[in-house]
């Protein structure tokens, strides 16, 4: 049996079970969850020894997402003629990509904070008014 268990101090938050036998035991499952339980709650607490709580701001080298949306008729004013526009707002902005829904929900990707919200704005401001088709 491989059993994975993530969660914080509160309970489990996910978990991952592969089985190679017929069936599981609802005692030999209680004692996995029981063991997962107290091998967490020593591991966070070895964790809380080095940093007692979540840092507030990520590392300058982890990458950040932001989502957004924006009216469906206004989609092709954020592609733009053969994805020039788009293509402009991740340079423009030092984005990783930028992702447009058929729903018109965007995400976008990058390693600064402040350009993804510049980013956002942008869009925002771009489509503002509706219209514009579908690229």
């Amino acid at each position: 049996m491989d059993f994975k268990v993530a969660g914080d101090k509160e309970g489990i938050t996910a978990f991952q079970l592969d089985i190679k036998c017929e069936g599981l035991s609802v005692k030999t499952m209680e004692r996995a969850l029981e063991q997962a339980r107290i091998g967490r709650l020593h591991i966070l607490g070895e964790m809380s020894k080095s940093l007692d709580k979540s840092r507030s701001e990520l590392p300058a080298t982890v990458p950040r997402m932001a989502t957004f949306s924006i009216e469906e008729s206004t989609i092709g004013k954020v592609i733009g003629p053969g994805g020039k526009t788009i293509r402009s707002i991740i340079g423009d902005f030092g984005l990783s990509n930028m992702d447009v829904g058929e729903d018109g929900q965007i995400q976008l990707s990058g390693f600064s904070t402040e350009k993804l919200v510049e980013a956002e704005e942008f869009v925002k401001k771009l489509v503002e008014g509706g219209g514009g088709g579908r690229g």
